[in-house]
């Protein structure tokens, strides 16, 4: 989303809104989510997989590995897997799995801070036109709504 809840209705028609939030009735969908699970840690990592892993994660893992003609298999992301190891892996740390193939990767990969990476969707959008100095898409998202207005 480019906007925050409470945004939306300076934006949108707020019964529009309001019919949107109950529609979606996302803390339902979020309790459903985690089934029986028990301790606030794996409610976390289910949380994560199941909402931000699955529609963010792994699209701008897509996205960047084909980039490079790569095709990248997350083993940890295959069900029956994740259901056999779910529980031993609760204990572990990033470390603990780096530290488990026959030959480790060596201390200064496992020691370097995150780089990160984003998908440069508003550069391309927005080409040679410049931007609005606004962080992230939302600049974009207001110039292109902007437009739609004027067109109505």
């Amino acid at each position: 989303g480019m906007f925050m809840p409470w945004e939306l209705p300076e934006i949108l028609d707020p019964e529009l809104v309001k019919e949107g939030w109950r529609t979606l009735d996302t803390m339902t969908c979020l309790t459903k989510s985690l089934g029986d699970v028990k301790t606030d840690h794996l409610k976390v990592s289910a949380l994560e997989m199941q909402w931000y892993m699955k529609n963010q994660l792994l699209r701008d893992t897509d996205w960047a590995s084909m980039a490079h003609s790569l095709e990248v298999r997350v083993p940890l992301v295959d069900v029956t897997l994740l259901q056999a190891l779910c529980y031993r892996l609760s204990a572990l740390s990033k470390q603990d799995l780096a530290r488990t193939p026959r030959n480790p990767m060596p201390p200064e990969i496992l020691s370097r801070s995150k780089t990160g990476f984003s998908v440069p969707v508003r550069e391309w959008m927005i080409g040679e036109n410049g931007g609005s100095g606004e962080r992230g898409l939302r600049g974009w998202a207001k110039r292109v709504y902007k437009k739609i207005v004027d067109i109505n």
